[in-house]
């Protein structure tokens, strides 16, 4: 008796549930770094942004789990997952969270992505449709169907050369300077700054170049969207609706948290939880 109360407690507060794998296997054989949390009907998945990890979302695993069953991972090549992949496009990362709801046999899912992970969320909806329900971007879309000019697509050719040649410095004044506002809190900027310089720098960059090319899937993914597209965006950076009304089909709704940095859920996780729950309330009414 005493035995099954403490494997009760144990499942109740996160870690393997019965009958799922210690760890994810993607079908190339990278390994993928999970943790569950909570249980529920509706599976939220927490997907991080670029060269940063799951630990950026413990105060919403704290705040949700005790109504849903929270899943959080470790993107190839970030925090605790493997990192031998050949390729580094969303694609291929999709294709590693896809490959995690099957393992896990997750359902009713619900995926909040945040940066790059707006991408990455389309890529897994797309393969594995019948598992997602509701897909919530986290400061990202800002500039859906924007093509770049000649002269701006050799520019960034010039500066994803330098970023390989000097990774630290480039990224250190990134992060600082493009990635947060006056007032954002100095003890996320130095947890970013620290995350991101301890990437490795390849797979970084590569990264990076991927998503700079990614435009025209981006559209064609969100044309296909089965869903309403919520998004917690930040207001510092204006949001472009005129791309969203062409490509999101089936909807979009924005929900302002304030004119925070990059990453909200640190940054103001008040005001963001409340913008997650008015989105997940939203896709409940749906």
């Amino acid at each position: 008796m005493r035995f099954l109360l403490l494997c009760i407690i144990a499942l109740s507060i996160g870690g393997c549930t019965p009958n799922q794998p210690e760890k994810v296997v993607t079908d190339d054989g990278v390994t993928i770094d999970y943790q569950i949390h909570g249980q529920g009907d509706t599976t939220l998945l927490f997907l991080h942004g670029w060269s940063i990890n799951k630990s950026y979302w413990a105060n919403q695993v704290s705040a949700f789990s005790p109504a849903y069953k929270v899943v959080v991972i470790d993107h190839a090549g970030h925090g605790g997952s493997s990192g031998q992949h050949k390729e580094w496009t969303p694609q291929r990362l999709g294709k590693d969270v896809a490959q995690t709801i099957e393992q896990l046999s997750l359902d009713h899912v619900i995926i909040i992505g945040h940066s790059m992970s707006g991408d990455i969320m389309l890529e897994t909806q797309a393969l594995v449709p019948d598992n997602v329900i509701g897909l919530i971007g986290v400061d990202n879309f800002k500039e859906v169907g924007q093509a770049m000019t000649e002269e701006q697509v050799s520019q960034m050719k010039e500066f994803l050369d330098y970023f390989s040649l000097h990774y630290s410095e480039v990224a250190d004044q990134y992060v600082r300077n493009g990635l947060f506002v006056e007032n954002s809190p100095p003890e996320a900027v130095e947890r970013v700054v620290k995350d991101v310089l301890q990437m490795d720098s390849v797979v970084s960059v590569d990264i990076i170049e991927q998503l700079v090319w990614y435009q025209a899937r981006e559209a064609d993914l969100l044309r296909n969207l089965r869903c309403k597209l919520y998004l917690l965006n930040s207001s510092f950076s204006p949001t472009d609706t005129t791309g969203l009304a062409r490509t999101c089909l089936s909807g979009f709704q924005i929900i302002d948290i304030g004119p925070t940095g990059h990453y909200p859920m640190i940054e103001d996780t008040e005001r963001f939880n409340h913008g997650l729950r008015e989105a997940l309330y939203q896709i409940a009414m749906h």
